[in-house]
Order: structure tokens, then C-alpha cells, then sequence
């Protein structure tokens, strides 16, 4: 041991070398490490994020599929008495699909999830009765620019 102390003594830019070297290595890993960490937790971050939207998106479409006004609305059979019902109903699948565009913005889900979404809400405001409602509730500010970023991001061709 004693020697190992001499050299150090007599080779101290080297040994200084060394001990920056060992430095910056450690600086590395460390970096390494973290970085796996952090990816780990925002991919844990993205699953828990996909099960709460679809436990959510369920839990809407159940709700709205018992009250029949969107679908009427869809199959044309919708009572008039019913419409401002209907347009309630669609506000509210509207405002969901606008949260996870929010997530979607925020690396708060996946892109193939995010594609999922985008796929079913640019099909459904494209159906001519969702369409008129959409230009309804615009223009009464009952869908806000956001939503219409949303579906200018989702659903233009490009």
C-alpha cells in the first residue's frame, strides 16, 4: 500500500488524469442511469394516463348510448324535442376527445394511442349530421378554438 502512495506522490498529473477520467465516467453513467429512469416513468406515466382515458371514454360512451340522442341524431331520427339534449351529448365526447389531444400535446400519451383517438373523433365529425352540429356549436361558442385547433391538427389532409 505504501507504494501505491509513493507513486501517486511522484506522479501526480497523471494521477490527476486518472482521477478526472474516473470523473467524467462516473458523470456518464450516472447521466446513463437517469435518463433510463426518466423514461421508464414516462412510459408508466403514458400507460397509467391511456387506462384512466379509456376507463373515462367507456364510462361516456356507456352514458351516451343509453340516452340515444347521438345516435338518433346520427340515424336521422332524432325527435326535435331531443336536439338540444343531442348537442349536449355531443359536447361532452367533444370536450373528452379535446382532453386527450390535450395529453396527446403534453407527452401524456402514446402516438399510437393519440392515433387511435384521432382516427375515431376525425370519423365521427365527418358524418354530415356531427358536421352541422359542429358549425352549430361554433357558432354559438359552445365548442371553443381549441376544439377547433384540435380538429384542424386531427383531421386536416395533409
Amino acid at each position: 500500500m505504501k507504494c501505491f502512495w509513493s507513486w501517486l506522490k511522484a506522479n501526480t498529473d497523471e494521477s490527476q488524469g486518472l482521477g478526472a477520467l474516473a470523473g467524467v465516467l462516473v458523470a456518464i453513467i450516472g447521466f446513463g442511469v437517469t435518463y433510463s429512469q426518466l423514461r421508464s416513468a414516462n412510459v408508466t406515466l403514458q400507460a397509467s394516463n391511456a387506462y384512466t382515458i379509456q376507463k373515462d371514454g367507456r364510462e361516456l360512451l356507456d352514458t351516451i348510448q343509453e340516452n340515444g340522442f347521438v345516435r338518433n341524431l346520427v340515424d336521422g331520427k332524432l325527435k326535435p324535442e331531443d336536439q338540444e339534449k343531442a348537442r349536449f351529448d355531443l359536447w361532452k365526447m367533444f370536450n373528452f376527445y379535446l382532453s386527450v389531444y390535450r395529453q396527446s400535446k403534453a407527452g401524456g400519451i402514446g402516438d399510437e394511442f393519440r392515433e387511435s383517438y384521432k382516427r375515431d373523433f376525425c370519423g365521427f365529425v365527418r358524418l354530415a349530421q356531427v358536421d352541422t352540429e359542429w358549425k352549430t356549436m361554433l357558432a354559438d361558442k359552445s365548442v371553443s378554438t381549441e376544439h377547433t385547433k384540435m380538429r384542424e391538427d386531427w383531421c386536416a389532409k395533409k
